[in-house]
């Protein structure tokens, strides 16, 4: 039909990465009736050719003559399967069709390429740096096998051969990493260099494929040792210089940084002689002989100061703003080989993946298998979770969780201390009468900033509950100046600013419709028996009258097994302690806690008469 205009913005080149973090191929449709009628029962229907599966069907409402609709967030999902076998870079034609519902009539059509990458291809002109984090592949068959090897050497040099994370020091960190390193040597991997555009696209190798091919590039290398790194309960950074590609690792678990990537060198310098990061180079490991450990860290301290950073991409991050691993398996790898045939350690670790990864039963295995009867108070639990759900009122916590939105409020604390901070600032600096060091233009700068400030400047996205109580999470902000300034301010106000929120709950506690128990993850299923069997327990306040010594002896306590057993304990006796905040070092004392439990008692009761039910649900 004429006068009417079909427009689609996409991506010019789509990958398995960028499925996987659910980043869309399709950005936006436009549909503009340039008619004088109106334009009524149609739809959008998506295709991809060829052999992609069904077509996306999408209803429009009525567009008036000369008016114009956008469609945001198309959700067309390309099928993993089909993604996973794409091997070479291939066009596909994206039809994008406008028809009238009743006859099917094409009234207008619009066709694009689209270059579907190689599954395992990355670049940095197409695609994002952060989504390397997809090719970190922690829970790859292979990597559970290497990190066999990486105890027996931690053993041979610390005489421990736990892998603990990050449970105990920086120097057991250290240590773990080096172990890694020295792990490496005996799997007989060489260097080998990358393409000769580093920008160009380049294939991945997987763990299972560097050691059956006994080879990798500088990213590959990398990439390998920061799965093993993420699978060991480490934080890992690949750094991207000009050319070249290696391996950070945080020496610290408290988040220090909140960037997805880090382009200052200065910070990663800072960072380093702070003791705070470890660098080591990703080739160094695959030379032969393998020089030490040591040497690996200087030479990765070298390259960062003397060549040009695109940046150091935070893995931690990325997974926390949903940069997923890739759902990739071994490859076919006979595992009917003579043990007298396997010569190499290597080869040891892919026999072994892959025979692991063959007792992994899949998907629809599972689904045909007859389903043993569950424990009788463990199906009560369950219907329980169910007859829940039934209520669809937004009375149901679980389906309503606006009440748990403190982002605005502690945005708003974070603002009053921002300004204040510049008050004493600008105080200071006419007190110390060094005001012909401050640069006008900034100063001007930092003063527009912080008088435009709002709480949506702050809060870059949906944070879950214990995202909310954690200060780092708000410094998400794509203002430059304000990702400098926020982390110092929390940095020297971090008592008050939690001092602020301690002092609003209290001041909010009759409104207050929740109440946060401190349970452990690994106990909340008993938690749940014991509430099923029809036991009642008995809500207890955290001591608000608890000695210094003793909160610092809680805070510094390393075995979680002791905590665990504690709270076991605890549970056994029917008891759970209530707590203000996820995180927070505000205490949940009697007179808090009795004021809450009267505004539930009160909601449970109105509930009650209202509706037949309760709704107080465990969330």
């Amino acid at each position: 039909m004429d006068n009417i205009t079909l427009k689609i913005e996409n991506k010019e080149c789509f990958n398995f990465a960028l499925e996987q973090c659910g980043i869309p191929l399709i950005e936006a449709i436009y549909i503009e009736n340039n008619n004088s009628f109106p334009l009524e029962n149609t739809f959008i229907e998506i295709t991809l050719h060829p052999d992609f599966e069904e077509s996306l069907k999408i209803p429009l409402p009525k567009i008036h003559g000369g008016d114009r609709h956008k469609i945001e967030e198309v959700d067309l999902r390309l099928p993993p399967a089909r993604m996973e076998k794409t091997l070479e870079a291939e066009r596909v034609i994206l039809e994008c069709s406008l028809k009238q519902e009743e006859e099917e009539e094409i009234l207008t059509q619009v066709k694009k390429d689209v270059i579907l990458s190689a599954y395992n291809d990355w670049n940095l002109k197409d695609f994002y740096a952060e989504l390397l984090a997809c090719f970190i592949t922690p829970n790859h068959p292979v990597i559970m096998q290497v990190l066999k090897q990486v105890r027996e050497v931690k053993k041979r040099n610390t005489g421990d051969n736990s892998l603990p994370g990050y449970q105990h020091n920086a120097q057991t960190v250290y240590e773990m990493t080096k172990a890694l390193y020295e792990t490496f040597k005996d799997f007989g991997i060489s260097y080998i260099n990358p393409p000769a555009s580093f920008e160009a696209n380049q294939k991945i190798r997987f763990a299972d494929m560097v050691l059956h091919d006994q080879m990798g590039t500088c990213l590959d290398l990398t990439v390998l040792a920061c799965s093993c790194l993420e699978q060991m309960g480490l934080y890992p950074l690949v750094i991207l210089v000009q050319g070249h590609a290696f391996i950070g690792v945080w020496l610290q678990e408290d988040t220090i940084n909140y960037n997805l990537i880090i382009e200052d060198k200065l910070k990663l310098i800072n960072f380093i002689e702070s003791e705070n990061l470890l660098l080591f180079n990703s080739s160094t490991y695959a030379v032969s002989p393998q020089p030490p450990f040591e040497k690996a860290v200087k030479q990765g301290v070298d390259i960062l100061n003397t060549t040009h950073l695109t940046g150091a991409v935070d893995i931690n991050i990325c997974r926390k703003k949903g940069y997923k691993p890739l759902p990739i398996r071994m490859g076919a790898i006979n595992t009917e080989v003579n043990e007298e045939e396997v010569t190499s350690l290597a080869q040891q670790i892919l026999k072994q993946a892959a025979l692991a990864q063959q007792n992994i039963k899949s998907e629809e295995e599972v689904k045909s298998e007859k389903k043993e009867p569950l424990p009788k108070v463990v199906e009560k639990r369950f219907n329980r979770w169910k007859s829940s759900m039934l209520d669809l009122s937004m009375k149901n916590k679980l389906l309503n969780l606006a009440n748990l939105n403190i982002t605005k409020i502690v945005a708003n604390i974070l603002i009053g201390e921002v300004k204040q901070w510049l008050v004493q600032f600008l105080a200071r600096q006419q007190e110390e009468n060094n005001e012909d060091n401050i640069d006008p233009q900034s100063l001007m700068a930092l003063l527009q900033l912080v008088s435009s400030l709002t709480p949506e400047k702050i809060i870059g996205h949906n944070f879950n509950l214990s995202e909310q109580f954690n200060l780092g999470s708000y410094i998400q902000g794509k203002d430059p100046l304000l990702q400098q300034l926020l982390p110092q301010i929390l940095q020297h106000q971090q008592r008050e600013i939690y001092g602020a929120i301690g002092d609003y709950f209290r001041k909010q506690l009759k409104k207050q419709p929740f109440l946060i128990l401190d349970i452990p993850s690994k106990i909340l299923a008993q938690f749940e028996d014991y509430l099923a069997s029809g036991k009642t327990i008995e809500i207890i306040p955290n001591a608000s009258d608890q000695s210094e010594s003793q909160r610092a002896n809680l805070q510094n306590r390393i075995d979680e097994n002791e905590i665990l057993a504690r709270k076991t304990t605890e549970l056994v006796k029917g008891r759970c302690t209530a707590i203000q905040g996820i995180g927070l070092d505000i205490p949940c004392g009697e007179v808090e806690l009795y004021t809450i439990g009267k505004t539930l008692e009160r909601e449970a009761l109105t509930a009650q008469e209202e509706t037949g039910s309760s709704t107080l649900y465990l969330a």
